[in-house]
């Protein structure tokens, strides 16, 4: 049975970005609301942000992975958190939902979905899509 949007909904919601997700529909990831400041480390800055301390620490995995499952599993880790925040979900409906696809031969959707959760999660936020003809 797929899954309502709003009556996944926790109490707390507080709305966010609205992103497409594998299901097709649109939900709300939490803002980071991400403030960066200088930093000692090997990216010369870190970002305060919101959401708190644990987030920070998938902010600093995913910016330490290297590679393949490194990077799968911090970007996993950072859109689960932030859906995590406003919606109670399972962990296989989390798997209905975040549907990241890799590389040039990966379903463009997936890809979208990928990059749209990445960007909000790192206070990008979702890139304007194009409306009409020029």
């Amino acid at each position: 049975m797929p899954l309502n949007e709003g009556e996944c909904r926790r109490p707390t919601f507080e709305g966010g970005t609205p992103v497409v997700l594998g299901d097709g529909q649109e939900w709300f990831l939490a803002k980071p609301r991400v403030s960066w400041v200088p930093h000692d480390g090997p990216a010369g800055f870190r970002s305060r942000l919101r959401l708190g301390d644990d987030y920070q620490v998938l902010l600093d995995a995913q910016e330490a992975a290297e590679g393949g499952a490194e990077i799968i599993r911090s970007e996993l880790a950072l859109g689960s958190r932030l859906l995590l925040h406003n919606y109670d979900l399972t962990t296989d409906q989390l798997a209905t939902l975040l549907t990241f696809g890799y590389g040039d031969d990966a379903d463009p959707a997936d890809v979208a979905v990928r990059e749209a959760v990445v960007d909000v999660a790192l206070g990008i936020g979702p890139k304007p899509s194009a409306v009409g003809g020029a």
